[in-house]
C-alpha cells in the first residue's frame, strides 16, 4: 500500500478513498477465515500520528478492524524506515499492520527493521514474523 504524501492538496480525500478500498476488500474477504494485514510505506508514522485530523478516518479503521501496527512491537535498535542522507532526514513511514490478536495469541513473534549494505534503496526492509497455525513463520 502507498498512501499519498502530506501537503498533497486532496490529502483527505485520497485517504479516504484508500480506506474505503481497504473496506471493499474486507467486506469480499470471509474474514472468519482470512486475517487483514496491511503493509507498505504509509508516509507518515502510523503509531505516532493519531492527532492528525486528516488521517481520522484511517485509524477508524484501525480501531473497527481491531488492527494495530506492528511496529509497536519493533525490537531494532534502528529509529526509522526511510532516510534522504543528502538532506539528513530519517522518519519511520514503513510499517506492517496486523491483527491486535496476534499480539494477544502469541502470534506476533518479532518486528524487526534490516538496514544492508546491499539494499539500494532509501526505504529500510521491515519484516513481522508471525506464526502460523502449526507455529510455521508466515
Amino acid at each position: 500500500m502507498y498512501f499519498p504524501c502530506k501537503g498533497d492538496p486532496n490529502y483527505a480525500a485520497e485517504v479516504e478513498i484508500i480506506c474505503a478500498f481497504i473496506l471493499s476488500v474486507k467486506d469480499m474477504v470471509d474474514v472468519e477465515r482470512f486475517d487483514i494485514v496491511i503493509a507498505g510505506d504509509f508516509n507518515f508514522d502510523v503509531k505516532n500520528s493519531h492527532s492528525n485530523s486528516d488521517l481520522q478516518v484511517f485509524y477508524e479503521l484501525l480501531h473497527d478492524c481491531n488492527l494495530e501496527p506492528s511496529s509497536l512491537y519493533n525490537d531494532s535498535d534502528i529509529a526509522y524506515t526511510f532516510h534522504c542522507d543528502t538532506r539528513n532526514v530519517y522518519s519511520f513511514i514503513d510499517d506492517i499492520i496486523i491483527p491486535k490478536s496476534y499480539r494477544v495469541q502469541g502470534s506476533l513473534l518479532n518486528f524487526d527493521i534490516i538496514d544492508d549494505v546491499t539494499n539500494k534503496s532509501d526505504h529500510l526492509a521491515v519484516i513481522c514474523n508471525i506464526a502460523g497455525k502449526d507455529n510455521e513463520n508466515v
